[in-house]
Formats: structure tokens, C-alpha cells, sequence
């Protein structure tokens, strides 16, 4: 009973860091939105913060693509590595599996 309730919350730290890496609704606070228009109202023509015209946008794509200079970007001499997070995970399984088969052993002994 015991390596059930060190088992179940040894899940549960596990899943919590999973969820803290997601911000979900009680996170960051949403920031306006930029909407990208093809035409303006009145009232967006006066307030134009979060909207966009789509020709403005696509002149400034234009222009910043134009400013980039291209680089050749070479193939770099892939070196086989050592894969070490492959033997964490491997031996992490057999730890887990071997700590399974002595509790099963345990509980059988004492049967």
C-alpha cells in the first residue's frame, strides 16, 4: 500500500511539470491582438493600434526581406555523437521495471 501512495505521487510531480510549462488561462495576461485587415472603418481609422492594413504589411515584409543579405549556409560534417539521453531513458525503464518485479516479489513472499 505503501509504494502505491510513493508510486501515485511520484506520477503526480511528473504531470505538475508538465502543466507548468503551458501558461493556461491563469498565466500571462493577453496582450491586444494585431489584426490584419484588407480595409479600414472610421473608428479604426482613428484608433489604428492593434490593426494592421494587409498592403502595409506586406510592403514591410517586402522591405525587411530586401534589407537581409543572404548567407550560404553550409552543410556542417555531421559527427557521429554519443546518444546518452537513449541509455538515461533505457536504464530509467529497467530501473522501473526491476523495481516492479521486486515488488511483485515482495508481495508474493508474503503471500
Amino acid at each position: 500500500m505503501c509504494y502505491k501512495i510513493y508510486l501515485s505521487l511520484l506520477l503526480l510531480v511528473l504531470s505538475a511539470g508538465l502543466f507548468a510549462q503551458h501558461p493556461g488561462p491563469g498565466g500571462q495576461p493577453d496582450t491586444k491582438h494585431i489584426r490584419i485587415v484588407d480595409t479600414l472603418t472610421a473608428q479604426e481609422k482613428s484608433n489604428r493600434n492593434p490593426v494592421i492594413l494587409k498592403a502595409e504589411l506586406d510592403s514591410m515584409i517586402g522591405q525587411y526581406n530586401a534589407s537581409q543579405v543572404q548567407q550560404i549556409v553550409k552543410e556542417p560534417v555531421k559527427e557521429t555523437t554519443f546518444d546518452s539521453n537513449l541509455y538515461i531513458l533505457a536504464g530509467l525503464i529497467i530501473a522501473l521495471l526491476g523495481f516492479i518485479i521486486y515488488m511483485f516479489y515482495r508481495h508474493q513472499h508474503k503471500i
